[in-house]
């Protein structure tokens, strides 16, 4: 159960997040006034100065990083659910985060076809997978520094202090 609540709950918490956001609360219609209300309290005078335009393509900008975002770290719980505590490389341990995450991005547009405030695109999908593959990248270079760690000889009378389970 522990490694269950550890490895496995962050992922599907995760995914159920990204159901939510992916129906009428992370429209347009509810982001962009989010953002204009943040603008004039973070920066007044930044915010009287901005044209509408400007306001659509931060929002804009801001969505697409957030694409990227939430999908890298898809792909690193993933990674983490299936790799849990081993060391040893096996090629599930990559391609479940990317067939996961692509896939989901994937059903994620067309879940949001069925929304009628928000529009699906073939380019939110490659946003989102790009997202998945940096962090796939990120976990298998993490994995590789520490077996190179695990495998380097240590000082004479060093021994290496292991980290207890949590």
């Amino acid at each position: 159960m522990r490694r269950f609540v550890r490895f496995t709950l962050p992922l599907l918490l995760m995914l159920g997040m990204m159901f939510y956001v992916s129906g009428d609360w992370g429209s347009t219609k509810h982001t962009r006034p989010a953002l204009r209300s943040i603008l004039w309290r973070v920066a007044p005078a930044l915010a009287a100065r901005l044209h509408p335009e400007q306001v659509n393509r931060i929002d804009y900008d801001i969505r697409k990083t957030a694409h990227v975002t939430e999908y890298c770290l898809l792909a690193v719980l993933a990674y983490r659910a299936v790799r849990r505590d081993s060391l040893q490389f096996k090629s599930r341990q990559i391609l479940f985060p990317i067939l996961l995450g692509v896939g989901y991005a994937a059903g994620d547009e067309w879940h949001q076809s069925f929304v009628p405030s928000r529009t699906s695109s073939v380019e939110d999908i490659l946003y989102d997978s790009l997202g998945v593959m940096i962090g796939s990248v990120l976990c298998q270079w993490r994995s590789q520094l520490q077996l190179l760690k695990q495998n380097r000889p240590h000082p004479q009378g060093v021994e290496p202090v292991e980290r207890p389970e949590v």
